[in-house]
């Protein structure tokens, strides 16, 4: 007798979720591929580490090129990195935490990229381990943009400090120039007062001569303050469009503007020498009378304590343009004061009794530079003071120029001032 005992099973659910779960892992690796996203199994048994495909294209390896050990990973980690890189494991193993670091690797083939590592340590009786699944993504690009943005981030900053600081120069400036606008308006005003008091005296005396004689002066301080307000308000845009230069022949004009800042000092003799050696140079006409009449007006003020008051203009051609030189017998100033000599607001450590607000020099060196030139000075305590004004010509390149501070301009000074110079003068 034959018996036959079958046991049979429905597995079609079980198939079901093979198939499932095949799928699953395909999409995974899809997915994986397309995020650039690798994975390392890690199996705390054998302590062997596998790395899928995308973990050797991010290291630019052929799969299986090399033993796929946690040394060998760690290879291609930048050298600047792995101490960081060491201590953030270490970290997530002793407190259970997610590893989630980015860094930099240098790959088979010199390449530098940017990975971002995941994993959850998995607790193990009493302690941690390292996780079972590692993810290793490649965030080159991520990384990239994010210094980009830095970096547009950093000029943006750069732009607007260097904005504020621009806008900061122009309200010091605006706020310089309305100190030297009231500075240059004082005297031509303060002569026609006293004009117009010298005039009136001589009327009622009945001298009508003096009396016409100061009115013309009153009538051309006048004017002389129009061109003043008219030129200081060009100059206030500060633009060389506010500029109209034109030659102006300094020997020709520089005993008339001579003649005007001496009459604020009609007590102290003085001599001037070298006005005729003085050249034709190219710059706005009352501008340049400013910086020629605020230097004569500083030699006089501080030459005061002199018996005689001595000027001395010089002149000498230098890279395509002037230098014109106004040498003093003033008291002078030590060299540790000439960085604040044409500062606003600047005043020398010399007589106190000196009268004076900083601003004659300041406004000289705006007025200089806003021409592309140059103004400095050279001095010795109680030997006088040498002040040089470089222009360029007419068409010459604004780059061209003297070197800056510290340079001193090769002027040729007269031995025998009376023989080589005529001389304009005023005794007591």
């Amino acid at each position: 007798m034959v018996a036959y005992f079958s046991i049979q099973s429905d597995v079609t659910d079980r198939r079901a979720l093979e198939h499932r779960n095949r799928e699953l892992q395909h999409h995974l690796q899809e997915a994986q591929k397309l995020a650039r996203l690798g994975r390392i199994d890690f199996n705390p048994d054998t302590r062997l580490l596998r790395w899928s495909p995308e973990v050797f294209d991010i290291l630019e390896l052929a799969p299986g090129q090399i033993r796929q050990g946690f040394s060998e990973l760690l290879s291609f980690v930048a050298e600047e990195a792995q101490e960081e890189l060491r201590q953030r494991i270490a970290d997530a193993l002793a407190e259970g935490t997610v590893f989630d670091h980015e860094f930099p690797i240098l790959t088979s083939q010199g390449h530098r990229r940017w990975v971002r590592c995941r994993g959850m340590p998995e607790r193990h009786v009493t302690s941690f381990r390292p996780p079972g699944t590692w993810t290793i993504q490649d965030v080159t690009v991520y990384r990239e943009l994010i210094e980009q943005k830095r970096l547009t981030n950093e000029r943006l900053k750069e732009m607007v400090a260097d904005r504020t600081r621009h806008l900061e120069e122009a309200n010091r400036s605006l706020e310089a120039f309305s100190h030297g606008l009231s500075h240059d308006l004082k005297k031509p005003i303060r002569h026609m007062v006293s004009y117009s008091e010298i005039a009136r005296s001589a009327m009622s005396e009945g001298d009508l001569d003096a009396a016409r004689h100061y009115s013309a002066k009153v009538v051309a301080a006048g004017l002389r303050l129009q061109s003043v307000i008219d030129g200081m308000l060009a100059f206030s845009r500060l633009g060389r469009g506010a500029l109209h230069p034109s030659r102006i022949d300094l020997a020709l004009r520089m005993p008339e503007w001579l003649e005007e800042t001496a009459s604020s000092f009609s007590t102290q003799p003085y001599e001037v020498i070298g006005i005729e050696r003085l050249p034709t140079v190219w710059a706005d006409p009352v501008l340049i009378q400013e910086v020629s009449c605020n230097l004569m007006d500083n030699a006089f003020k501080y030459s005061g304590m002199r018996e005689v008051t001595r000027l001395e203009w010089n002149a000498c051609p230098l890279d395509d343009g002037w230098t014109v030189s106004l040498r003093d017998n003033g008291c002078g100033f030590d060299a540790s004061e000439q960085a604040h000599v044409f500062e606003m607001f600047g005043r020398l450590k010399n007589p106190a009794n000196i009268e004076g607000d900083g601003i004659g020099l300041a406004l000289c060196r705006r007025i200089v530079q806003s021409h592309d030139g140059r103004i400095w000075a050279e001095s010795t305590p109680e030997h006088g003071s040498v002040f040089h004004v470089w222009l360029p010509c007419e068409g010459a390149k604004s780059a061209v120029r003297p070197p800056s501070a510290g340079w001193s301009g090769s002027v040729q000074w007269t031995a025998d001032h009376t023989a080589r110079a005529s001389t304009v003068s005023r005794t007591s």
